[in-house]
């Protein structure tokens, strides 16, 4: 009937404006996950950067502990960022 057909078709117009709004904000997701991300790796790099040479909680304190001070600056392992390898969907820039 066309009763029918005219709510069948409100709620297909319906369904379709609501599949829209859940699609823009999905894509806004991914942009905020995307940018929260980076932060995390850029703040993790700085992190692993500062304490290479008196200890981190990656590596452990011994260096500091022992009083031994690496005079050069040593770099980090990329498999020591413990956030940024935990995410399934970070992809490093």
């Amino acid at each position: 009937s066309a009763e029918e057909r005219a709510a069948l078709q409100q709620r297909y117009t319906q369904s379709r404006q609501e599949l829209k709004a859940l699609i823009t904000r999905k894509k806004q997701v991914d942009r905020d996950l995307a940018a929260l991300e980076s932060q995390i790796y850029k703040q993790e790099t700085a992190y692993l950067e500062e304490t290479q040479q008196g200890g981190n909680l990656v590596r452990g304190f011994d260096g500091y502990l022992k009083g031994i001070g690496n005079t050069r600056k040593s770099t980090f392992n990329e498999a020591d960022r413990l956030f940024s390898l935990s995410s399934v969907s970070f992809s490093e820039a």
